[in-house]
């Protein structure tokens, strides 16, 4: 028997981008069972429809590693590739440090300012 299984969504992903997946627990993995999927008003809510034979649990995937088969290609990386990953790793580390350290430097001007201002306060009195 085929089935339709609808679920919500709130994204605005392609539905070429998405697919009805489940959770194969024997292998450890989710499962994308049909990469066809249809986009059909509800109840003032969008949901994305695909068909499937058997019920257990359902979620809508993006395709990003695996295979339009529902396949992993191996692939885990979340650039596709290591050197990508450690590159996009280590930009947000220095984007972090430098926000850090600019957060730091202000907080530290600030306190001799107003300690400057405090001093000619007291000088005046």
């Amino acid at each position: 028997f085929n089935t339709e299984i609808c679920l919500s969504v709130s994204g605005s992903e392609k539905t070429s981008d998405l697919c009805l997946g489940y959770f194969d627990e024997k292998k450890d993995e989710w499962i994308c069972e049909d990469s066809c999927l249809e986009r059909k008003p509800a109840n003032g809510n969008v949901q994305v429809c695909g068909v499937t034979d058997h019920f257990t649990n359902f979620a809508i995937l993006l395709v990003g590693a695996r295979n339009r088969n529902g396949s992993s290609d191996g692939n885990l990386y979340f650039t596709g590739d290591w050197r990508g990953d450690v590159s996009t790793a280590a930009g947000v580390a220095i984007i972090l440090l430098v926000v850090g350290s600019l957060i730091i430097a202000v907080a530290t001007v600030r306190k001799l300012y107003e300690k400057k201002m405090l001093d000619r306060t007291l000088d005046v009195t």
